[in-house]
Order: C-alpha cells, then sequence, then structure tokens
C-alpha cells in the first residue's frame, strides 16, 4: 500500500530525559502520513498539521513530548485517517506507523 504525505515544522525547546541535558531548543520536521488511495487533496490534511503543531511553536514542550517517539505517536492519534508520523531534526528520525 503507497503512502502520501505533508510536512510542517516545529521550533521549540525541550530537556532530554535521560541525558539531563538542560533545555533546549530544536526545529523538527513532521511529516503525517496517510493512505495514497483515494485520491485526496492534502491541503486540508497540512492545514491540521500545522494547526495541533501551532500551540507548541517557540514554547518548551511538556516532558511527556520530550522525545521525537512521542511526539509522533501522540500527533498520529489525532489526525484523522492518518496511518503514521514521522518525525526529524538533524541526525535523528523517528517513526510511528498506525
Amino acid at each position: 500500500m503507497g503512502r502520501i504525505g505533508v510536512s510542517a515544522q516545529l521550533t521549540a525547546s525541550h530537556r532530554d530525559l535521560i541525558m539531563s541535558e538542560g533545555l533546549h531548543e530544536h526545529t523538527w520536521t513532521f511529516w503525517a502520513w496517510f493512505p495514497a488511495k483515494p485520491f485526496r487533496d492534502l491541503r486540508s490534511q497540512r492545514q491540521a498539521l500545522i494547526t495541533i503543531l501551532e500551540p507548541y511553536q517557540g514554547k518548551e514542550l511538556p516532558a511527556e513530548m520530550w522525545a521525537g517517539e512521542d511526539m509522533a505517536e501522540m500527533f498520529a492519534k489525532v489526525l484523522c485517517n492518518c496511518i503514521g508520523v514521522s518525525v526529524e531534526r538533524p541526525g535523528f528520525r523517528a517513526e510511528i506507523m498506525l
């Protein structure tokens, strides 16, 4: 089964709960994946992704969102018809497929 996706970026700060790094900032690129068929206009899905990221822009993320895997799973569960979410920053990637 093929998939198609939309992306948006989130710039926020977090604390690494394992390495005891202090508060620091990253810019993550999120990809939300959807079934390739039936055909769909993805503009509304992209807007939905932007909308769920917006409350976190420029803020400190809550502890339960400290890792990419946690963020990917959380956002994948709230996007309609989403089959998975990937989150990337330079050198790192996490992906959750539902």
